[in-house]
This record gives C-alpha cells, sequence and structure tokens, in this order.
C-alpha cells in the first residue's frame, strides 16, 4: 500500500469539540474533493457554472473560500475578531493559525469558527445556486456565531472578541397589570458592562419580554447576543412577520430594520439561569422612569451581588 501522508493539520480538524459533519467538509476541502466546478470538469462533467458570488470567475475551491470578495469579508471579520492580519496563499495558511499561541480554549474555538466559516461559505453558496437565495454577509457572520456557540461542551458561552450578550427578561405583578423589563449587557468574559430597567405601566407579560428586546437592541444596535427566557420572543425574531401588539408595531417595525444591519443572535435560556435579568425586571417594577447603570458597584445591593 501506498505511504501515507502524515498530515501536521488533521489533529486540528478532529476535534471532540466540533460536529463531524463540519470537519468532514473542511477534510474534502483540504483534500480537493469538494465538489466545485473546477473539480467537477476534471471529473468529466462540463457545467457551465461560475462563482456564485461574485459571477466573474471560475469556481475553484481556492477562489471561492479564500480570493471571492464575499469571503474576503468573512476573513476580515474574523481578524478583526482577532485583532490579526490574514493572508492566505494556500489552504494550510488557514489552519497554521491555529497552532499560534493561543490558549486551549481559544485555540478551539478558532479552530471550530474556521471550520464553521468553511461551511457557512459553501452553505451560502448552495443557497444562491439551488434556491435562488442570497444570504449577506453579515447574515453569514452571525450564522458562523451561532454555529460556534453551539460547538461542544466547552464552547457553551462564545468566546470571540468584540461580542456583547445581552440577558433579558420582563416582569409583571399578574397579566395586564403593572409591568416593567430589564436587561444586562455583559462581554465575552461575563465582565459587566451595561444594565437596564424600564416601567412599562399596564401591560401584559407577553408586552414586558418583547419591549426588553426591543430595548436591548435599541441601546445597543451594534453586535450583540440577546438571550431570553421567553420562548415567545425568540419566536417572534425567527419569524419577524408575527403580529405583535398594535401598540408596539411601529416600534417593531423599526428593530426589524436596525437588525438588518446588526450582527445578532437571539437564543433561549432557562429561567433559573437567567436570575440576574430577572432581578433588575422586577426591580423596575419600583421605578418611576427607565434607568441604566454603567457600573455595577451602583445598582440596588441585590443586583450588585448577583452580578458579581
Amino acid at each position: 500500500m501506498q505511504q501515507f501522508q502524515d498530515l501536521h493539520w488533521a489533529k486540528l480538524i478532529w476535534n471532540c469539540d466540533i460536529p463531524p459533519s463540519k470537519s468532514f467538509f473542511v477534510w474534502r476541502l483540504m483534500h480537493e474533493k469538494v465538489p466545485t466546478e473546477e473539480n467537477l470538469m476534471i471529473r468529466g462533467c462540463a457545467i457551465p457554472y461560475m462563482c456564485n458570488f461574485c459571477c466573474r470567475h471560475v469556481e475553484s475551491s481556492f477562489h471561492i473560500f479564500f480570493e471571492c470578495d464575499y469571503a474576503i469579508k468573512l476573513w476580515s471579520w474574523l481578524a478583526g475578531c482577532l485583532n490579526l492580519v490574514l493572508q492566505f496563499t494556500s489552504m494550510e495558511d488557514m489552519l497554521k493559525l491555529c497552532e499560534l499561541n493561543w490558549s486551549t480554549k481559544c485555540k478551539i474555538t478558532i479552530t471550530a469558527a474556521i471550520i464553521n466559516l468553511l461551511n457557512t461559505i459553501w452553505l451560502v453558496g448552495n443557497q444562491a445556486r439551488f434556491n435562488n437565495k442570497f444570504i449577506s454577509w453579515k447574515s453569514a457572520i452571525s450564522l458562523i456565531i451561532a454555529s460556534n456557540s453551539l460547538t461542544g461542551n466547552n464552547l457553551n458561552h462564545l468566546a470571540l472578541l468584540n461580542f456583547y450578550k445581552c440577558n433579558i427578561d420582563g416582569a409583571s405583578c399578574g397579566n395586564l397589570v403593572r409591568a416593567s423589563c430589564g436587561g444586562i449587557f455583559r462581554n465575552h468574559n461575563a465582565d459587566f458592562a451595561f444594565a437596564f430597567a424600564e416601567p412599562l405601566g399596564v401591560a401584559s407579560v407577553y408586552f414586558s419580554e418583547i419591549c426588553g428586546a426591543m430595548s436591548a437592541i435599541e441601546i445597543a444596535y451594534s453586535k450583540n447576543w440577546l438571550e431570553t427566557d421567553s420562548s415567545l420572543v425568540v419566536s417572534a425574531f425567527k419569524n419577524p412577520t408575527k403580529p405583535v401588539a398594535w401598540s408596539l408595531r411601529n416600534r417593531w417595525d423599526n428593530i426589524l430594520f436596525m437588525i438588518t444591519q446588526m450582527n445578532y443572535i437571539v437564543t433561549h435560556i432557562y429561567g433559573e439561569d437567567n436570575q440576574v435579568a430577572d432581578l433588575i425586571a422586577n426591580h423596575g417594577l419600583s421605578l418611576a422612569f427607565s434607568t441604566s447603570w454603567l457600573d455595577p458597584l451602583l445598582l440596588p445591593m441585590t443586583l450588585c451581588l448577583k452580578t458579581k
């Protein structure tokens, strides 16, 4: 039998923290086995396809994953997260990035981000080709981040830089009585960044939950991860045409416009893991007007202890 190559990057790709299907795609890519137009022509398939992203170049593996403007935007985003300048002359160059002097958790996170980025490019290309559906590069970044957040038990919290998560909650003394909402922003190290609470007057529980989500987006209007213990709120963002209360319609339409210009994720969390946001929202019931905190030490004592 022919002696197999000793592939130094193999252990990086095959990792228990990364889904095998994602790793398998990159394995095929590294071996030039992904069915791009160039590879299909080598196999005898004469298919007159061009790059689905730029429609100017032949669809080669290196072009669609590294040279195309769409791919360059995704790699530039990752380079900004890592505070590095990335320049690839071969596919192996990208995996050398994982071999830098990172901490163990950082190395796994960066490897997962690279693998998810490559998988996302292929997904977006197939959506454009077979479903005539084009996914913007900003939406693609959100897909990469969402995939990374679900990668392995060690990555339950997103570890990419320059990303903030806001946990939100609503509070009500009972349906259609006094209500409020609140939220807390944390950075990728789970350090306190900002908190807010807002009394809402007479409102339902769902009304207060959706107001908390909208307030968080209005405050941030940048790169965000929104987490709530309301599955209805998560459903509203996944199906934005789903009607909300008529009194919120104009504000909701503005929010939908804002999030088209943002890198964001909306995820569900169980109530017992969302205690700080719950306490802040309940504190809003006692407030006369909207309040925000930039320093955790200025929070009411019960909240201050919980944020530490």
